[in-house]
């Protein structure tokens, strides 16, 4: 239980105290703590965590999605559930930051939409835009309806999330609402968000 200390203070480190060296360093040290203990409890939380907040401080955003993947794996193996929808997500976007192929990550992202229908039915609604989204960026002539769907229900779809409490749901949409809302030029749409 203590190695989780350690990522968890590698995080507030690098964030509140902008010392992202030792943050990463007590990141990885939370990663071989773990292994050395055959810490199997934790480590879905410890990789999803590193992975997600931390590797990226020093290494290529790329090299988050091994870690991220461990997590994915991790959970299932081990039943700890409780990060997996947030994974899910995470994998094809810091694919989609990272500038990899749109079929890899449309691929990748619809592979995780039945795991999350069972479980975790606002996550599944989340992964859907996110997949809508992407098309949107494929096939240029779908732009507007991605586009129509962030100005007409952008805000109920928040008021929905919000009042069930689902802060990172509502966080990452309106992130991703404003990113393509702006590259398509609705600057005025996107500052609402």
């Amino acid at each position: 239980e203590s190695v989780f200390a350690y990522i968890a203070f590698a995080s507030i480190i690098g964030t509140k105290f902008n010392d992202y060296n030792l943050g990463y360093d007590l990141g990885l040290s939370a990663l071989e703590l773990n292994n050395k203990f055959k810490g199997k409890s934790l480590n879905s939380k410890i990789n999803y965590l590193f992975g997600a907040f931390v590797n990226s401080w020093k290494q290529n955003l790329k090299t988050d999605i091994p870690y991220l993947k461990k997590a994915y794996n991790y959970g299932i193996e081990s039943g700890d559930l409780i990060y997996l929808p947030y994974i899910a997500f995470e994998i094809p976007y810091h694919r989609f930051i990272a500038g990899e192929n749109l079929d890899i990550i449309l691929f990748e992202s619809s592979n995780y939409l039945s795991s999350l229908k069972k479980n975790f039915i606002n996550f599944y609604e989340f992964q859907l835009i996110f997949n809508e989204t992407i098309e949107c960026l494929k096939y240029s002539d779908r732009y507007n309806i991605i586009i129509n769907k962030y100005i007409s229900e952008g805000f109920n779809i928040i008021d929905k999330w919000s009042s069930i409490k689902q802060v990172p749901l509502v966080a990452n949409y309106k992130v991703m609402a404003l990113n393509i809302l702006y590259i398509f030029g609705y600057y005025k749409e996107a500052l609402k968000y």
